[in-house]
């Protein structure tokens, strides 16, 4: 990002975002912190391509992000980009399977067979495989968290971007939810974002972006504890 505003109209114009660059390298695990309404989630959706900066660039996986179409973009937040939420958004309606594989199934919901073992190795892996039939309003928030992730891993996608993911769990959950995205990290080298409140998680992550008033404000390494 070099140089990036996002401004919201209306009677009064708001400055979500500003003047922002950043560089995040591929299999970095970085944590964004910052207070509600500091500028984090609109970060995060610009960098998920879900929103567009008022000016300024980003280039995301060597796409220029303002030259794109609205299908191309589409198509690079398909190949590029998974998303992990607080509350999942998953489908109610669908078996844990079902929600692992929409991101491979296109609008038909024609997943392969190599979908499907690819879904259900996920699901194993991130252990809720034996879940797997049960209807998502069926398994405990925990669960919820877990499944979101293996969707979010479908089709390997290099960048992981997730908000606020451990927000919504207990502690012991949290625990096996951040243990867990550190595991993928490590095996995968995929690159995460993290939008947290929580310091203990972001002081647990390589890099600590802190937002505020929509400004990056700090960007250091996290202190490892001594061993």
């Amino acid at each position: 990002m070099i140089g990036v505003n996002k401004v919201y109209g209306g009677a009064v114009p708001f400055s979500a975002l500003s003047d922002i660059n950043l560089t995040v390298d591929r299999g970095e695990f970085v944590a964004i912190v910052g207070q509600s309404g500091s500028g984090k989630s609109t970060l995060l959706n610009i960098i998920g391509t879900l929103d567009r900066p008022t000016t300024g660039s980003y280039i995301l996986d060597g796409n220029n992000i303002a030259d794109l179409a609205d299908a191309e973009l589409t198509k690079v937040r398909g190949e590029v980009v998974g998303f992990v939420f607080q509350f999942h958004y998953l489908l109610p309606d669908f078996t844990v399977l079902e929600n692992v594989l929409m991101p491979a199934s296109g609008t038909k919901f024609r997943p392969t067979t190599t979908d499907r073992e690819e879904a259900i190795k996920l699901l194993d892996r991130v252990g809720v495989g034996d879940q797997r039939d049960k209807l998502i309003t069926n398994i405990s928030g925990g669960q919820q968290q877990r499944v979101a992730i293996a969707r979010a891993l479908m089709a390997s996608k290099p960048l992981i971007l997730a908000d606020e993911p451990t927000g919504n769990l207990d502690s012991v959950n949290s625990e096996e939810v951040f243990k867990l995205m550190r595991e993928i990290h490590s095996e995968k080298k995929t690159t995460f974002l993290i939008v947290t409140h929580d310091e203990r998680i972001a002081d647990r992550c390589d890099r600590i972006i802190r937002i505020a008033d929509g400004r990056i404000i700090e960007d250091k390494a996290a202190v490892k504890p001594k061993t």
